[in-house]
């Protein structure tokens, strides 16, 4: 039978890799493609939720014990929780238990006990699944955004924090409109990137060209739509140039043919993420990351909610955790090394709500009115979306983030505290002044109140309406 002890146990390089850059930029500097067939079933295998720090990483217990043919044995497994942050109990917790025996012929250490395993929480998805698409899938999702931002009049985000674009239609007259990046593969592509690079880097795809030629065409941020994310809150996403001539006589009939200097590879002054001393998070910052997080809501399933768990998973199946498949065929595993959610130095990822989703934000909503003949009717209004006193007036237009507030579990030992032979569960985390919380866990949980606003604003928002 083939063993779990044995794949998790070796998961213990993955914390080596995490303590020592240079071994993690060694052996999985270049992200293998998700795509890879041979690391499907690993990849994508049954998920539950575990124990991890505050950075995401999975915390680790270790069991030793003596084995009839192999003798000395130590595994390293991974440790499940149930919903209220307690640690479900393992065969290998039987070892030196009085309660339990454990046989390493019929048990695996790594396993849920028997008793636990009704406890055991599987990591959800829902039609969030779409994260597992192929990386070209994304990427070029991602390039058909950079075409139509490059269009836009105007930029602003939405109360969620995505992006809407002011942009022209196809019809003529043309008329223009605010265009909101609801796609999930569109604002996945936009979160990896922000989460990769810091930046809206440009993107290559493969195009059909003249007598059915296939050749790579590049996309990128032209200067138009760079000056208008300069002139929003989302100016941190125009990556760094070597050579930027943005001046008031630029126009782009001036580098015809081209390459233009904005979509030349060769001029982006961005983290190399081929090179061996490439680690995840280079380039990014606090800013990129606050604004990843409402892409992230909106690549997700919007009635879906999110936890820790699944935002790690989804930045190991698009290569923002890079990571090498190694081992035998019978004993394959994923040396991981995890995004580290900290800024240079220490700086972990905090979250202030207030500032995230400010009380006085509104949003256009369809309120219940009555004429002066008492004959009901909708009527637009801009009404408050985070404020408590206009629930009391317009229930249907309050968004209640505590609500959505994550369970927060603390990573090691603090988990179980035992008390007078007593185990007391520490739930645990409720501000982000938690600091040994850590960033990871306030990243979810400011991803999760973003994806509530969003599936707020996609079954309340006022519909456009003929006049």
């Amino acid at each position: 039978m083939k063993s779990r002890a044995l794949i998790i146990g070796t998961i213990l390089s993955l914390v080596i890799a995490i303590m020592i850059p240079e071994v993690a930029a060694a052996k999985g500097g270049k992200p293998t493609k998700p795509e890879d067939p041979s690391a499907a079933g690993v990849l994508y295998g049954d998920l539950v939720v575990v124990e991890r720090d505050g950075a995401g990483v999975p915390l680790l217990k270790d069991f030793t014990y003596v084995d009839g043919e192999h003798g000395e044995v130590t595994v390293a497994c991974l440790q499940p929780l149930a919903y209220d942050c307690s640690l479900l109990f393992l065969w290998g917790d039987c070892i030196d238990s009085e309660d339990c025996d454990f046989d390493p012929e019929a048990h695996d250490a790594c396993e849920v006990h028997v008793d636990d395993a009704e406890f055991l929480q599987e990591v959800s998805f829902g039609r969030g699944s779409v994260t597992r698409s192929q990386s070209f899938v994304i990427d070029s999702r991602y390039a058909e955004f950079l075409e139509v931002i490059n269009d836009a009049e105007d930029l602003r985000m939405d109360p969620a924090g995505r992006v809407q674009m002011y942009i022209p239609t196809e019809t003529v007259p043309v008329e223009w409109f605010w265009k909101t990046v609801d796609a999930p593969l569109e604002n996945l592509g936009m979160y990896k990137a922000a989460m990769s690079y810091g930046c809206f880097h440009f993107v290559e795809k493969e195009m059909v060209g003249e007598e059915g030629v296939r050749v790579m065409q590049t996309f990128a941020l032209d200067p138009s739509a760079i000056v208008l994310l300069r002139d929003t809150e989302l100016g941190h996403l125009v990556c760094d140039y070597f050579d930027e001539p943005i001046d008031d006589t630029w126009d782009k009939e001036d580098c015809e043919p081209g390459p233009c200097w904005w979509e030349d590879p060769l001029n982006f002054n961005i983290p190399d993420r081929t090179a061996d001393t490439y680690l995840p998070g280079d380039g990014v910052d606090m800013q990129d990351m606050n604004s990843a997080t409402a892409f992230l809501a909106g690549a997700t399933d919007k009635g879906d909610p999110m936890s820790l768990d699944e935002a790690i998973t989804i930045n190991t199946y698009i290569g923002i955790n890079l990571w090498t498949l190694v081992g035998s065929k019978k004993d394959q595993y994923l040396e991981i090394t995890y995004f580290p959610f900290a800024t240079v130095g220490d700086e972990q990822f905090t979250y202030d709500r207030e500032t995230s989703f400010p009380t006085g934000t509104t949003a256009d909503l369809l309120t219940h009115e009555l004429d002066e003949n008492f004959r009901a009717f909708w009527d637009p209004a801009p009404l408050a979306l985070f404020d408590e006193m206009a629930h009391q007036t317009y229930p249907l237009a309050h968004v209640d983030l505590d609500e959505v507030n994550l369970m927060v579990c603390r990573g090691g030992d603090a988990a179980n505290v035992e008390v007078d032979d007593e185990v007391i569960v520490v739930n645990a985390c409720d501000s982000t002044n938690e600091t040994d919380c850590g960033g990871a866990n306030w990243f979810a949980q400011a991803t999760e109140h973003a994806r509530k606003t969003v599936w707020y604003l996609h079954n309340w928002e006022v519909p456009e309406l003929d006049n």
